[in-house]
């Protein structure tokens, strides 16, 4: 299995290499209009839930049998609708941190992507970018953020908004309203065999749950070498504008997130740091590493597979990537993300503070 995903990690680098050299890797391919389709098929369930059940209910007045029959399936078409948008903790706008969002606007600009609205700071060792209606929220890794030099940073918030224009699938409204109502499906359809009457239940919904993880698995399968496409689009795209050695640097860096965590694994509390002090202690191990000194880690940890999750490929290919398509000495920004806002700072003090309690339980 392993050799079967290191063989389609190799076709989708190559292909996405060639295409970036024919000015083709955002091209849509046929299995993306498949997921597509899918994808309005499973956003038409609510509704015909919802629809079924004011039929059912209507028609069975004044017998409440049937009204509550009805009542359960508009209920369950609700449920399976995508939930609001809620600002996630520790959230900053605009007013919070002015500083911060002007340095944003010039990655928008500079992409062309929508401008952010939201910057949510937690604990992690990564990023994320998502668009929820009228927000665009980009989330900042408070641990991933104080490894990373400044000119790292610009190279982590310019992939992130990348993604906006990149032909990320993942982030469209429909595939991704799709994927969640999959997933509100199987947590609804999670066999329950307590007791007799339950595990019945369970038998007759089980066709029913049997498509649900197909539709999910196909949509997904389908999506998978768009997806892969994208990250290395939105890799070169954030390297014309931080420069591609700034990108280099920044998978060197995320490709040691375990060497961080088996780091920390031998000890025990915080002593006196608090605050933001406590994530620089966590990063320090990879602050104070040369760049042989990160290469020697990750090829004596075997972490040359390494990658950030499924959805993206392998580090080292994205690495090879960025130096075959000779994108390390492009730069269009400088000097961004070299200061911050009180605000963000205490976001930052915030979160230290839950990772130190988290810390000395361990």
């Amino acid at each position: 299995m392993a050799k079967l995903h290191r063989e389609a990690g190799e076709k989708v680098f190559r292909g996405a290499l060639e295409d970036l050299q024919a000015g083709k890797l955002r091209r849509v391919e046929a299995a993306r209009r498949t997921a597509l389709l899918l994808s309005l098929f499973v956003m038409l369930s609510p509704v015909a839930l919802i629809v079924a059940g004011g039929i059912i209910a209507v028609a069975a007045l004044p017998f409440l049998g049937g009204i509550f029959w009805g009542g359960l399936l508009i209920a369950v078409g609700v449920f399976l609708f995508p939930a609001r948008f809620r600002v996630p903790e520790r959230a900053l706008r605009r007013n919070d941190a002015p500083r911060l969002f002007k340095d944003l606007d010039r990655v928008s600009e500079a992409l062309g992507a929508p401008k952010v609205t939201v910057v949510a700071v937690d604990g992690s060792f990564n990023a994320f970018a998502a668009m929820h209606r009228k927000e665009v929220v980009l989330g900042i890794g408070a641990v991933l953020w104080d490894a990373s030099s400044p000119e790292q940073r610009l190279a982590l918030v310019a992939h992130e908004t990348a993604h906006f224009v990149n032909g990320d699938p993942s982030r469209t409204r429909v595939i991704g309203f799709a994927l969640q109502m999959l997933d509100k499906w199987e947590m609804l359809l999670e066999p329950d065999f307590g007791d007799a009457a339950h595990a019945f239940a369970a038998l007759l919904l089980l066709p029913l749950r049997w498509l649900v993880a197909l539709l999910n698995e196909t949509i997904r399968t389908l999506l998978y070498v768009q997806m892969q496409r994208a990250e290395y689009l939105a890799d070169a795209l954030a390297a014309e504008v931080a420069g591609g050695n700034a990108v280099r640097q920044l998978l060197s860096t995320i490709s040691l997130s375990e060497y961080i965590d088996e780091q920390w694994s031998t000890r025990h509390g915080v002593g006196s740091a608090r605050g933001r002090d406590v994530i620089k202690m966590i990063v320090e191990p990879v602050v104070q590493l040369n760049a042989d000194e990160r290469v020697e880690i990750a090829m004596g940890n075997g972490k040359v597979d390494h990658s950030v999750d499924t959805t993206h490929p392998p580090t080292h290919y994205r690495i090879a990537f960025l130096d075959a398509a000779c994108l390390t000495k492009r730069k269009i920004l400088n000097n961004l993300f070299d200061r911050e806002d009180m605000s963000f700072e205490k976001a930052f003090d915030a979160v230290g503070e839950s990772l130190a309690a988290q810390l000395e339980v361990q």
